[in-house]
């Protein structure tokens, strides 16, 4: 007589692709008690395990702990082979389904971000995103960038969702530290984030004249004009200006008033 095969918890499985499946294996041949049962199990999917050992009973474990990514539905064959002549065996097969849980998508090492005062710059982020669920950029995914300044009066920043174009634009003559936080998103709503750091280096502004009459200078000979130039640096207050003036005709004089 063929042996019976038990398998517990009975009937279908279904588990998500972070979780263990366990089944226990069991089989006993009541007609035949001499005999010697042996249990096996296929095909196994990777990450699964059967182990058992013969006997009459016959006790067997199976273990599946399926990776990311490995979603999908998988039948399995337990069976029980006795040593009879002729042997006799016994199947019972178990469908299982795992389902794909929503990963966070990851964020890349975003290296520093630096720029000029007043230079602003563009970032390509699609080769920094990554998403088992939604796929790579190749696969059209789903992910959407946002980013937000840690400073708004030292620099503006955004994502264009069109083309994933990181945009920063320091304010006028605004130099610091701060930081850009990036976050990215699944079509599941499921977000990561990551903080990037972002200098925006000084630089000499020009400073400004005020004073200098536009076009040509008429006067009547014998008379004299007196110009009263001044000059200011608002970006960079901290600075010491030297007024000169270059090219004076005969009779004209420059002097510089601290």
């Amino acid at each position: 007589d063929a042996p019976a095969v038990f398998v517990s918890p009975e009937g279908d499985q279904e588990i998500f692709d972070d979780e263990t499946l366990v089944l226990d294996v069991t089989s006993r041949d009541v007609a035949d008690p001499g005999d010697t049962i042996t249990l096996s199990a296929s095909p196994l999917p990777a990450n699964a395990t059967f182990e058992a050992a013969p006997g009459n009973p016959a006790v067997g474990v199976f273990r599946f702990a399926p990776a990311v990514g490995q979603a999908g539905l998988y039948e399995i064959g337990c069976s029980a082979d006795d040593s009879g002549i002729p042997p006799a065996s016994d199947l019972r097969a178990v469908r299982i389904t795992v389902h794909a849980r929503n990963n966070p998508p990851v964020i890349g090492a975003v290296l520093d971000l630096a720029t000029p005062e007043d230079t602003p710059f563009e970032l390509d982020l699609t080769p920094f995103e990554a998403d088992v669920e939604d796929g790579g950029p190749a696969d059209g995914n789903t992910l959407r960038w946002t980013a937000v300044s840690g400073n708004p009066a030292l620099a503006a920043a955004w994502v264009d969702p069109d083309t994933d174009l990181l945009h920063v634009v320091p304010v006028a003559h605004a130099h610091g530290a701060t930081f850009v936080d990036l976050t990215l998103t699944d079509s599941g709503d499921i977000s990561s984030l990551r903080r990037v750091p972002l200098t925006v280096d000084p630089v000499n502004d020009q400073p400004a004249l005020a004073g200098v009459p536009a076009g040509e200078i008429v006067i009547v000979e014998g008379e004299s004009i007196e110009i009263a130039v001044t000059a200011l640096d608002d970006a960079d207050p901290s600075d010491t200006l030297v007024l000169t003036a270059l090219g004076l005709p005969g009779g004209t004089s420059f002097e510089a008033i601290a």
